[in-house]
């Protein structure tokens, strides 16, 4: 996988505020330490999904940073 990181004008964020930021939360990732210090991650299907959405949250959002 590539990833470009690029620097962008104060005046992109218009454009970045007209990708929605809500997406479903049906499942979470627990974290089990191991003896060897690492760790091990393991989904779990929430039994209550929901909506995280960002863009309901007042004052947040491209056009507030």
């Amino acid at each position: 996988m590539r990833i470009d990181v690029a620097e962008e004008p104060m005046t992109a964020l218009a454009e970045y505020a007209l990708l929605p930021i809500a997406f479903p939360v049906d499942l979470v990732l627990d974290v089990t330490a191991r003896a060897d210090g690492g760790f091990d991650l393991s989904a779990r299907r929430l039994e209550v999904p929901y909506v995280k959405d960002y863009d309901a949250v007042d004052g947040e959002g491209p056009l507030h940073w």
